[in-house]
């Protein structure tokens, strides 16, 4: 099973092919945005962001437990988060990683 990877989205290049834009407004898009201001540092906000993003795949997932089963055919996954900060393509790509364990195990 193929786990895709992260890359960072751009405006002004193109995403090579087999990549999927998870920002949003698409279906997997966090639309928790960043906290701006204030005492957060920037990887704070992300990692914010990012946690709540979580508390929404879980939801997702008790609705669907498939929900992101389409982004196995994908190489890579995009959003538009530096890559040095945290962003929730790797929340879904660590999901993608249990997921395929488990398939992999009802499969055997």
């Amino acid at each position: 099973m193929n786990i895709p990877d992260r890359l960072q989205a751009s405006r002004q290049h193109k995403e090579p092919e087999g990549t999927k834009r998870v920002c949003r407004p698409s279906k997997y898009g966090n639309k928790y945005k960043l906290i701006t201001g204030g005492f957060l540092s920037v990887a704070m906000q992300h990692e914010h962001a990012v946690n709540m993003y979580k508390i929404q795949m879980e939801e997702n997932l008790s609705n669907d437990p498939a929900y992101y089963d389409d982004l196995f055919n994908y190489e890579h996954i995009s959003c538009f988060c530096p890559p040095h900060l945290p962003c929730h393509t790797d929340a879904i790509i660590a999901h993608l990683k249990r997921r395929a364990a488990e398939l992999e195990q009802v499969a055997a």
